[in-house]
């Protein structure tokens, strides 16, 4: 994969269809996209779904929190799995992060490329925050990747040699 190819996944997600449980009220669960930010509503933990409108690659992931300890420590990502639950947070994940305080400046986080293939949905249990208050904030999530590309079967070329017939 050649590193120009990486880019921002925002435009492939599917942005009116994230969900986020136990998102306080007033805030919209694809604001963690934009900037705007999510906050947990009754404890530190959170759970966002974040479907993708095609297949995509997952190489890396970037956080933006505030400084005051709200931002999210234990972070576990899974891959495919759309309808989950706070207690599937304890199932073992795709991969799992622990941001420290520098890291929630937007630092950009290598993933397991290998194991963030063909991405459909993505989805992120926050287990606890940094200093462990009542609950947890997030200003961004930014996903760094590419789409996959679908077969244009118009592309395609024939074989040399062969003059389309089969060799029945």
């Amino acid at each position: 994969m050649d590193l120009l190819e990486v880019a921002d996944l925002y435009e492939h997600v599917s942005t009116a269809d994230v969900e986020c449980l136990n998102l306080a009220p007033g805030f919209q669960a694809s604001h963690v996209l934009t900037g705007a930010g999510v906050k947990s509503d009754c404890d530190e933990q959170l759970l966002i779904t974040i479907p993708f409108r095609q297949p995509s690659k997952l190489h890396s992931i970037a956080f933006s929190a505030p400084d005051d300890g709200s931002g999210p420590r234990t972070v576990k990502l899974f891959v495919n799995q759309n309808s989950m639950s706070f207690e599937d947070g304890a199932r073992t994940p795709t991969q799992e992060i622990v941001l420290t305080p520098e890291q929630l400046k937007g630092e950009v986080i290598p993933l397991r490329f290998v194991k963030f293939q063909n991405l459909s949905f993505l989805t992120l249990f926050v287990e606890d925050n940094q200093d462990g208050t009542e609950t947890t904030t997030i200003q961004k999530i930014k996903l760094i990747g590419v789409t996959t590309k679908a077969t244009n079967v118009s592309e395609l070329k024939k074989m040399p040699g062969t003059d389309g017939l089969s060799a029945h």
